[in-house]
């Protein structure tokens, strides 16, 4: 105390200046905090609980501009989201309520609502003419379209960058007892803008029209995921044929986890194709990363003794993915991001590059 009361004047102020700007920075750090937490508030990262879990694809398709006379239409992206909810007990689960809240990268809200009331046993998803439920993808789109009576371009962004899943159905727990539930999750999609690709490591080369089994390490006992893609055939007479096609397939099996007393609560296998920017795109508005597919929560798993063999191939077929991009794009990389967190606070991880042979 006594040497700060020997500091001069001068110095005084300066170390008030500087406890007021530490104080500062830790109020906004402070703030920013508590707005993250309130953004997720009651929801958690779990895609399940004891009676079901929650699986969600997010496909990209990635559009050309149409030829028209006056040539004034570029290129569009276009985001689709789709929900699969299993159940994993063989307690009756009945009256289930799917809700879906997306928040665009815009700070538009979109709301779905998907409701399948029955009183058997649950075994698939709350959509009666597929084995997924399906999101409208007129909302999630990213533009820079031409407006006419201002003779400008305009740009817009609704592509989803938070999802919230509630779930909310009935469990019979005994013939006199039925308890509610209410199953709360929520996930980021992958922002490729936010992604650094240069921390991928090349796995392998790819050719064209060979199925390739990848090594997925430490994962290789859950995971099984394969690659293939087939180059346009650029003698085709329809611009629409001249495309190069990509597929994913991926297949889950816990039990090796279940043996250590172990399960998925949640995961993430992202693929991701790299190619030219488009002509069209003269300010580098889109990126070159185009989204083939990522699937995130809990995948069925292939040894459930619960589901009959024909349930499980019926659910486990929307894990296929099949893309066709413009071969315009000249996609020549690959990128794959796997994350799988299990019921121990353990996470694996794996990001792996491939290349594409043309």
């Amino acid at each position: 105390m006594k040497k700060i009361e020997k500091l001069n004047v001068t110095t005084k102020m300066l170390l008030v200046l500087l406890y007021s700007f530490l104080l500062l920075l830790i109020a906004v750090f402070v703030i920013n905090l508590s707005d993250a937490r309130e953004e997720s508030k009651g929801y958690g990262t779990k895609a399940r609980d004891e009676y079901l879990q929650v699986f969600s694809k997010v496909i990209e398709m990635r559009s050309e501009p149409t030829n028209d006379e006056t040539n004034l239409k570029k290129e569009s992206s276009q985001y689709s989201i789709y929900t699969q909810i299993t159940q994993t007990t063989d307690k009756e689960v009945k009256n289930i309520e799917l809700y879906v809240n997306v928040e665009t990268e815009d700070g538009t809200k979109i709301f779905f609502e998907e409701t399948k009331k029955q009183n058997t046993n649950y075994k698939g998803t709350p959509c009666t003419n597929s084995s997924y439920f399906k999101t409208s993808p007129s909302g999630f789109n990213r533009q820079n379209s031409y407006v006419s009576s201002s003779s400008s371009y305009k740009k817009s962004n609704t592509l989803p960058k938070i999802v919230y899943l509630d779930v909310y159905y009935d469990v019979v727990i005994s013939d006199t007892q039925i308890a509610k539930r209410h199953l709360k999750y929520f996930y980021l999609p992958m922002n490729v803008e936010n992604e650094d690709f240069t921390k991928y490591e090349l796995s392998d080369t790819l050719e064209n029209k060979v199925e390739k089994q990848i090594d997925t390490k430490e994962l290789k006992d859950y995971l099984t995921i394969n690659l293939k893609y087939t180059l346009a055939d650029l003698t085709a007479e329809t611009e629409t044929k001249r495309a190069d096609n990509f597929v994913i397939s991926i297949a889950a099996n816990e039990d090796k986890f279940a043996e250590q007393g172990k399960y998925v609560v949640n995961s993430r296998i992202s693929l991701f194709a790299k190619g030219k920017n488009h002509p069209t795109d003269t300010e580098n508005y889109f990126p070159d990363y185009i989204l083939i597919s990522e699937n995130i929560g809990v995948l069925v798993d292939k040894g459930n003794d619960y589901l009959t063999e024909s349930v499980k191939n019926s659910l486990t077929s929307t894990y296929r993915r099949s893309l066709d991009i413009p071969h315009t794009y000249e996609v020549d990389e690959l990128y794959l991001y796997i994350s799988v967190t299990l019921n121990t606070g353990e996470t694996i991880q794996a990001k792996s590059k491939f290349a594409v042979q043309r």
